[in-house]
């Protein structure tokens, strides 16, 4: 999507109180976000928003932020933004029940459509659950796959190196803003993922890590891939419930030790 056509799109996102179901709402209704600003109050009312969210979007509160938000994007290397009708925009997303309406990108746009697996855990694995979640992220991408993780510490990342290791793609997806690395010792492999393949967000910018973040970037991670191979998945209960709510995906929870059997056998369709 062209920066200076995503304004209206930036302004619906920054709408406060609109959440993503709400945002599909109006969309489906009013067929654009131009549509939707140009609703009268009746009109919006009549999409069960919140009084104060139907006001908000009658009087254009958000544009003044979006420019501000746009003006920041462009000074980004490499970032773009992509709403659901883009083509670049990751198709498996639109089959979850609450897609982001707009991402925020960095990297290659083209690889979010590409066979992806989710390799996602504990952030304090034991040594030799890090050692087979590098392991995995390596085979399978070896295998072609593009290895899609929430870039936390512990499995997320290892599972990421490991699909650098061998020189594979990635996908990384935030909790934060596309501009804030997190944590700060994943800097060099967010850089190397950027390189590799592509970072997305659905946050604004300067949006710093919050509790209440991860689980709304857990549904992206479910999501996209065309399956889930966690780690130490017992103790990753927001992820399982996000997955939960996409059941069409593949999810296997397998014992660490079986890491390279899994890797040559994970079964990466949709049943």
């Amino acid at each position: 999507m062209q920066l200076d056509a995503s304004l209206s799109w930036l302004a619906l996102g920054l709408t406060p109180g609109l959440a993503s179901r709400l945002s599909a709402r109006v969309l489906r209704r009013f067929d654009s976000p131009d549509g939707v600003f140009r609703a009268t109050l009746p009109d919006l009312e009549s999409c069960h928003l919140p009084a104060q969210v139907a006001q908000a979007i009658v009087k254009k509160e958000s544009f003044k932020r979006a420019e501000k938000e746009l003006a920041g994007i462009q000074k980004i290397a490499g970032c773009s933004l992509l709403n659901w009708t883009d083509p670049e925009y990751p198709q498996t997303l639109l089959q979850i029940y609450d897609p982001p309406v707009l991402l925020y990108v960095r990297g290659d746009p083209q690889v979010l459509n590409l066979p992806s697996i989710g390799v996602v855990g504990t952030r304090r694995p034991t040594l030799y659950g890090t050692q087979m979640a590098q392991r995995l992220g390596r085979e399978l991408a070896a295998r072609g796959l593009v290895i899609v993780s929430g870039m936390a510490r512990g499995i997320d990342a290892m599972g990421h190196q490991g699909a650098m290791d061998a020189n594979g793609r990635a996908i990384g997806v935030l909790g934060t803003g596309i501009d804030v690395c997190y944590p700060k010792e994943n800097k060099k492999l967010y850089e190397k993922v950027l390189e590799r393949g592509a970072i997305i967000s659905e946050f604004p910018l300067r949006t710093h890590p919050a509790p209440e973040n991860f689980p709304v970037r857990n549904r992206i991670v479910a999501g996209m891939p065309l399956g889930v191979a966690p780690g130490n998945a017992i103790r990753q209960r927001g992820l399982r419930r996000a997955w939960e709510r996409h059941p069409a995906r593949e999810f296997r929870a397998k014992p660490a030790h079986q890491a390279g059997r899994q890797a040559r056998h994970l079964r990466c369709g949709r049943d």
